[in-house]
């Protein structure tokens, strides 16, 4: 989307022609794979703006429409006095400045670059009393973060002691959450397991009410597939104390579980009471539901799901779209997802609808599942024709003539 919007939309062609020389790169193939690791790029979109000689500026992650707003995102960012380059030279000409680091160490966590966090992290808390006072604004809606807060918060990434650790001494920081929902990463880790369940009980004993923790071990049981009863019994005494009114991700996470244990009576109760207490956001709920059953191959209830939603909401063809969807992964319904699939190539679709080559692609699957290979290849050319480097496509392709 930002491809088309942004940067393929000739209004902004000046603005990008006179700043930058633009160069796309591919995971996937040889040079965009090495600038992904070179530059430990973990998530798309990223548009990175590097200097000649190939330092970087800063980046942006993400986007946001409408393409106005992500220019001026762009703008602000390679002129801000904070970009990593620039906070990068400070730091070369007065390498003991907290300040610095911690300004560096927060550009870092923001760009998923969690080793180089954690060293200037550690560089900060060599002087603890001094980082004590340094305060900084990290977001524009948080309260100040002293640069030793920060640099504790990055440690958490260290292992789960850590985590005790900074729980004990910022109860009440604004980064705690952030600390127990990631806490199902250190619970996979074979190499400090027991540890990390000894700290979670820990945890969870000091903050018996703490969604993100709770949440982070629903994760863990989720992926690991183990301690379903337990997960399901810690879910259940969150969501009664919060009278259904919980965090999409913990409502699905929780919804998983019970689905695994075969209760679908609960699940879908759990979704109608989140769409009680959250009408405005009843189709993106339902849609959420839907997800939740492809996931766990339950593929009957995500027809039903899809259908039941695109039949209230005519003109959702999200909906209609993840019909085909369900098909492609399942084998089953298939002209149901051939009629559902087709229909929506019909209609252009809007921010935030899968593409169609998105929808060729899966047209092109199901034709396989029919065993129809010439039909399965025209989808798969229309998909590329719209988009000659769709990777899904281009590699359903290949696989195909190879047949």
């Amino acid at each position: 989307m930002l491809d088309k919007q942004f940067f393929q939309d000739e209004q902004f062609h000046p603005y990008l022609t006179k700043n930058f020389l633009l160069f796309r790169a591919h995971r996937g193939q040889p040079v965009g794979d090495a600038i992904y690791q070179k530059f430990s790029v973990r998530a798309t979109p990223t548009v990175m703006i590097v200097t000649s000689d190939g330092r970087e500026i800063d980046r942006v992650l993400g986007y946001d429409p409408p393409p106005e707003k992500f220019k001026d995102t762009l703008e602000k960012t390679y002129t801000s006095e904070n970009t990593l380059l620039n906070l990068t030279l400070a730091l070369e000409k007065n390498p003991s400045d907290i300040e610095i680091l911690a300004r560096l160490t927060e550009k870092y966590r923001s760009n998923y670059a969690f080793d180089k966090m954690t060293e200037y992290s550690e560089k900060i808390l060599k002087e603890p009393d001094q980082a004590k006072q340094i305060m900084l604004p990290f977001g524009k809606d948080s309260s100040d973060v002293s640069a030793y807060e920060l640099a504790m918060y990055a440690s958490t990434f260290s292992g789960p002691d850590a985590v005790v650790a900074f729980a004990n001494e910022f109860p009440q920081s604004s980064y705690l959450d952030r600390v127990f929902r990631d806490f199902w990463r250190t619970l996979l880790n074979k190499n400090q397991q027991e540890k990390a369940m000894a700290a979670f009980d820990k945890l969870n004993e000091k903050f018996p009410d703490n969604e993100s923790l709770v949440g982070s071990y629903l994760s863990y049981c989720s992926r690991s597939q183990t301690n379903y009863d337990r997960g399901i019994a810690l879910a259940d005494r969150i969501y009664s104390a919060k009278a259904g009114k919980v965090d999409f991700d913990f409502a699905s996470a929780y919804a998983g579980l019970l689905l695994e244990k075969g209760d679908t009576k609960k699940v879908q109760s759990i979704a109608k009471e989140l769409v009680s207490n959250n009408p405005d956001r009843e189709k993106d709920i339902r849609m959420q539901l839907g997800y939740l059953y492809q996931e766990k191959k339950k593929y009957d209830l995500a027809f039903e799901t899809y259908e039941s939603l695109f039949k209230d909401h005519p003109d959702f063809y999200s909906a209609l779209y993840q019909i085909g969807r369900t098909a492609a992964y399942s084998g089953a319904n298939l002209e149901k997802g051939i009629k559902s699939l087709k229909k929506y190539l019909q209609h252009e679709p809007q921010d935030g609808e899968p593409s169609l080559p998105n929808a060729h692609w899966r047209l092109g699957l199901i034709y396989e599942h029919k065993g129809d290979k010439e039909a399965a290849k025209n989808e798969y050319e229309a998909a590329l024709k719209l988009e000659s480097d769709f990777k899904p496509a281009k590699d359903a392709l290949e696989k195909l003539t190879k047949k």
